[in-house]
């Protein structure tokens, strides 16, 4: 008898004791902003004189157009360098430098679609401008802020 007592001790003190531990998980899942911009690798403008104004590209117009997989809303922050660019580049009738264009995430379920932005380049040419072959350089800059998810 004193050994089944002892047994049952000592069964009772080797009883586990199970304890739920809860371990949070996260995850911070990135947008995925970008762009893809034709022509490439080169804007030009090819043979013009100087004291003119509205050159077209002769490989444009230029279009901006998301990369895919792009989930967010992006806007496009444009810088130009480099002379007669910085300051006779225009898109449109506005200067391209200090431009901002806006591409709209149209949520269809969990994707996005966009609509390409097409914008037609022209360059004046100051009035005793050298001449030369100068290059410039147009600087895209794209943010991304999330779409608003609708329930």
């Amino acid at each position: 008898m004193k050994k089944i007592l002892a047994f049952l001790v000592m069964v009772s003190f080797m009883s586990a004791i199970v304890i739920a531990v809860d371990q949070n998980v996260d995850v911070t899942i990135g947008d995925t902003a970008g762009i893809v911009v034709t022509p490439t690798p080169t804007l030009s403008f090819g043979s013009v004189l100087q004291g003119t104004n509205n050159n077209a590209a002769t490989n444009g117009p230029i279009t901006l157009a998301p990369v895919t997989g792009a989930n967010t809303d992006m806007t496009i922050a444009v810088s130009v360098s480099g002379a007669p660019f910085a300051t006779g580049l225009k898109f449109g009738e506005t200067l391209a430098s200090g431009q901002i264009f806006n591409l709209g995430c149209t949520l269809l379920g969990d994707v996005c679609s966009y609509t390409n932005i097409v914008i037609t380049p022209t360059l004046d040419i100051p009035m005793g401008f050298a001449a030369s072959s100068p290059t410039g350089v147009i600087t895209y800059t794209v943010t991304g802020v999330p779409p608003v998810q609708t329930p």
